[in-house]
């Protein structure tokens, strides 16, 4: 009896220690940026915009993004902005 009792205590206290650091970064990334970005290229999970830039020539790939999206363009490449 006293054995289940302090595995359900142990086990809430393990599963507490993996939540509470779970929803606290997830409330404090929610927003990393307070003002909306310039508009862009719609970047890639983790690659961003690395496989849309040419990398021989980049500023031809700048020059369509600046005739698409505008003047100040916001891109990611790598997780980088």
């Amino acid at each position: 009896m006293v054995h289940a009792m302090l595995f359900t205590h142990v086990l809430a206290l393990g599963i507490s220690c993996i939540i509470v650091p779970v929803v606290a970064l997830s409330l404090t990334r929610r927003r990393v940026y307070p003002l909306p970005l310039p508009p862009g290229p719609r970047p890639l999970p983790i690659l961003g915009n690395a496989l849309q830039l040419d990398t021989k020539r980049p500023w031809l790939t700048y020059t369509t993004w600046g005739k698409t999206y505008g003047k100040i363009i916001h891109c990611s490449i790598l997780g980088s902005t």
